[in-house]
């Protein structure tokens, strides 16, 4: 025996069919049939909704936070091709320094010719061993402060 209301192939009972009616379509007696499920459909969607968005927040921050990180493989690469230059100081973000490192690098080569640039160049060769042993520092606190501003704390 089967109920003429019950429609198997969405597993819902069926409104039996209202009287029609007739005038303005908001007249007449709505139909006292509640799905039984509603208020507890209502509340499951609502918690999975604000999950979602944290979700989504999350997965842009970490993503925001991603593009914003420097490797130390790269830094390293930099700091031994083109330390000299101070190209491992500007990839860090660090450009004051840098700047200082170019221009002095850049004013001891003519200098070398009579001998006081050498001491421009002692510095710089200094300056460059003491960054091998900086950088990791850098890069750790570089992409924890990416990782901060991402998440907007």
């Amino acid at each position: 025996m089967s109920d003429p209301n019950f429609d198997a192939s969405q597993g819902v009972q069926q409104q039996p069919a209202s009287p029609a009616v007739t005038g303005h379509p908001f007249q007449g007696s709505a139909p006292d049939y509640q799905y039984p499920y509603a208020a507890s459909a209502a509340h499951e969607l609502a918690p999975q909704a604000s999950e979602s968005n944290q979700i989504a927040r999350v997965v842009q921050a970490e993503a925001l936070a991603n593009s914003m990180r420097k490797e130390t493989g790269v830094a390293y690469l930099l700091w031994f091709f083109l330390g000299e230059f101070g190209a491992h100081r500007f990839y860090l973000g660090k450009t004051g320094s840098a700047i200082a490192m170019l221009l002095i690098f850049l004013i001891s080569i003519p200098l070398a010719f009579v001998f006081v640039g050498y001491f421009g160049l002692f510095a710089i060769f200094i300056w460059w061993i003491v960054d091998a042993f900086l950088i990791p520092g850098w890069v750790r606190a570089h992409n924890d402060l990416a990782r901060r501003r991402a998440y907007g704390t």
